[in-house]
């Protein structure tokens, strides 16, 4: 059964693309962290589709991945209200 307990948040949250900082947050030192990949989920709880974003390391530039079509995009289009999983990565 369908209930309002089990549908999809569609809320918009606002993530950083560049300098996430924990050291506020993590008690052994934290660091800062670039965003380089994005998993969306587009749909709702029972049925959906994936898509994602990801940063090049070797082009530095950012794509959309939709089952057999890549794409470039912008860095500010990451940040949309379909986001589901964020990949960060710590920088050296």
């Amino acid at each position: 059964m369908f209930t309002a307990a089990n549908k999809k948040i569609s809320t918009l949250v606002q993530f950083p693309i560049e300098g996430l900082d924990l050291k506020p947050y993590v008690k052994s030192g934290g660091g800062i962290y670039d965003l380089y990949a994005v998993s969306n989920h587009y749909g709702n709880l029972k049925n959906g589709h994936y898509t994602a974003y990801i940063r090049s390391v070797a082009h530095s530039k950012w794509y959309t991945y939709d089952d057999h079509k890549v794409t470039s995009m912008d860095a500010g289009k990451t940040v949309t209200k379909n986001a589901y999983v964020l990949f960060y990565r710590k920088r050296l």
